[in-house]
C-alpha cells in the first residue's frame, strides 16, 4: 500500500468520525478517493510484480495463488 493510499484512508476515517453518516457528501467523496487510490496502488504493485517474474517467480506465483483463493 502506498503512502498516499494510507493518507486517504485515514482522512476518510476522520471525516466519518466527524459526521457519523456514510451518505454525507464529504464522506462519500473521501471514500471514493480512497477506493480509487487503493485500486491504483494494487494495480501498480501487480505490474511491478509481473515485471520481475523472471527474477522472482516464487513471490509472483505465491501472490497469484493467494488471489485465486479469495
Amino acid at each position: 500500500m502506498t503512502y498516499k493510499a494510507v493518507k486517504l484512508i485515514n482522512k476518510k476515517h476522520k471525516i466519518y468520525k466527524a459526521y457519523n453518516r456514510r451518505n454525507h457528501p464529504a464522506d462519500v467523496k473521501a471514500a471514493r478517493a480512497a477506493e480509487l487510490e487503493m485500486r491504483r496502488a494494487k494495480r501498480s504493485f501487480e505490474k511491478k510484480l509481473a515485471m520481475n517474474t523472471n527474477k522472482k517467480r516464487k513471490s509472483f506465483f505465491a501472490y497469484y495463488k493467494k488471489q485465486i483463493q479469495i
